[in-house]
């Protein structure tokens, strides 16, 4: 049985949810794509890119930032590229080097259709980048509560990199469950944080 606690954050969740899905889906395609491109422009500069050769990343889907441009980069700079697969409660990474290797999946999102999966043996080298719907400096990020990523990041201590408009870092503490990961970093189109020194980095 869940405590009024736990029922409040739930509560404060599913608002803020609503109003940060609300305040994306006003962004026009051409916004959607000068933005995600000054993004993807911010993450080049990281050294974890630079160095990394395995990224952990996804298919847009609802005016989500787009790291397709990301994708292309790093594909032709010969790093491995992996996207999500829903496989019951658990997220499989499956390799993608091109938008020929997806299909509509889970929920309607764009899935791997391939067959190399990523594996853990990679951890030391792989970057993870992941959406989100609002975050704050601090590390804390708001999903879409089916907490995949949350597991996922439990078992697997990658580098974690959260992405996202700069409107959707808040100035107040996101709501938060002892399950709930804290990112290392977010990169906004305007900024980059390094959560665990809670200072940013222009």
């Amino acid at each position: 049985m869940k405590t009024k606690k736990e029922n409040n954050c739930r509560e404060e969740k599913k608002i803020l949810r609503l109003a940060m899905k609300e305040k994306r889906s006003r962004l026009t395609q051409e916004e959607v794509s000068a933005l995600s491109e000054m993004l993807c422009q911010k993450i080049y500069t990281l050294p974890a890119y630079q160095n990394t050769d395995c990224i952990l990343a996804y298919f847009p889907i609802r005016n989500e930032v787009s790291l397709l441009p990301l994708i292309k980069d790093a594909v032709l700079k010969g790093k491995r590229v992996y996207l999500p697969k829903v496989a019951g409660e658990r997220m499989l990474f499956l390799r993608c080097q091109s938008q020929q290797d997806v299909a509509k999946g889970y929920m309607g999102i764009y899935e791997p259709v391939t067959t190399e999966a990523w594996s853990p043996e990679y951890t030391d080298k792989t970057i993870a980048l992941l959406p989100g719907l609002a975050f704050d400096a601090s590390g804390n990020r708001l999903g879409y509560g089916g907490g995949f990523y949350d597991r996922f990041l439990t078992e697997n201590q990658v580098l974690n990199i959260g992405v996202c408009y700069d409107f959707q870092i808040l100035l107040e503490p996101v709501p938060t469950e002892p399950f709930d990961i804290t990112l290392q970093y977010i990169v906004s189109e305007k900024r980059i944080i390094n959560t665990e020194a809670e200072r940013n980095i222009i």
